[in-house]
């Protein structure tokens, strides 16, 4: 199975970032963010999410979910 991320929902924009908080006990709250337009996914913890590829960290924080 391949990861793939899938565009931005809002702008179809396919440049994206990865934007992480302070470290805490939980891990680092992590989330991506859309370059084109600045619209950012669902938070999740992370133990050393720079050195995930962004389409595992777009899995665990739920980037790719869509309402159907």
């Amino acid at each position: 199975m391949t990861l793939e991320i899938q565009p931005c929902p809002f702008c179809g924009g396919t440049n994206f970032g990865i934007t992480c908080d302070v470290e805490d006990r939980e891990g680092t709250p992590t989330h991506i963010t859309c370059d084109d337009c600045g619209c950012s996914g669902p938070w999740s913890y992370m133990e050393e999410p720079t050195k995930q590829p962004i389409e595992v960290i777009a899995e665990l924080t739920g980037w790719n979910m869509r309402m159907v």
